[in-house]
């Protein structure tokens, strides 16, 4: 016991360590470097993250411009070959809005309408919605938004221009919903397929740097 008590009384009395205060000043200037880096990086970020959203809104936009101007070239082709002469998207639009706004609406609102939401609002749901489509490559997400996009025209908006569902008040069969499944995978493949490729491009040029 007394010999315990001995061990015990030398450990107590043995003075504790103490870090020297140059280790711990070089400790807290550490911590200072680290907190200095971390609002460095964090400010750093918020530009990149900027510069990212704008790329992201490039990309959609010219995309959604390459399949506007497919579209328009397979209206044009429609026009020349004089298929489906009932069928005028277009114009009908034309004499809708008329209706709704009492006034005389320009031929080329219509056409108008169509590229500014082609361009933007289309291009850029496509692009939000980009990863969460099915499909591993660019020309199959487009062409699987393409039918979700024709069902939607031919189910609420052909309806609304007085054409019916899948335009078949129009008495002309199938042909229209048809051509109106090619116009807008037309618009769809093409869109996807630039998109997937600028971002491929745009992810190898990132990866480069």
């Amino acid at each position: 016991m007394i010999r315990l008590r001995s061990r015990e009384a030398a450990v107590i009395s043995q003075p504790r360590e103490r870090t020297p205060l140059s280790a711990r000043m070089v400790s807290r200037s550490k911590l200072d470097k680290l907190a200095i880096f971390a609002r460095a990086a964090q400010q750093f970020r918020r530009p990149r993250d900027s510069l990212s959203t704008k790329g992201w809104i490039w990309k959609a936009s010219v995309a959604g411009l390459c399949g506007s101007v497919t579209h328009t070239l397979l209206m044009i082709g429609k026009t020349e070959l004089g298929l489906l002469e009932s069928f005028q998207p277009y114009q009908s639009l034309q004499i809708a809005l008329g209706d709704w706004t009492g006034q005389n609406i320009h031929p080329l609102l219509p056409w108008l309408i169509s590229y500014v939401n082609g361009s933007t609002a289309a291009g850029l749901a496509f692009a939000n919605l980009y990863r969460y489509l099915p499909g591993t490559s660019g020309p199959v997400k487009g062409a699987i938004a393409g039918i979700l996009g024709w069902l939607l025209m031919s189910l609420f908006f052909l309806p609304l221009l007085h054409m019916g569902p899948f335009a078949m008040y129009l008495g002309l069969g199938p042909g229209p919903g048809l051509f109106s499944l090619v116009m807008m995978l037309a618009y769809s493949v093409v869109m996807g397929t630039v998109y997937s490729t600028i971002d491929a491009v745009s992810v190898s040029r990132a990866i480069r740097q």
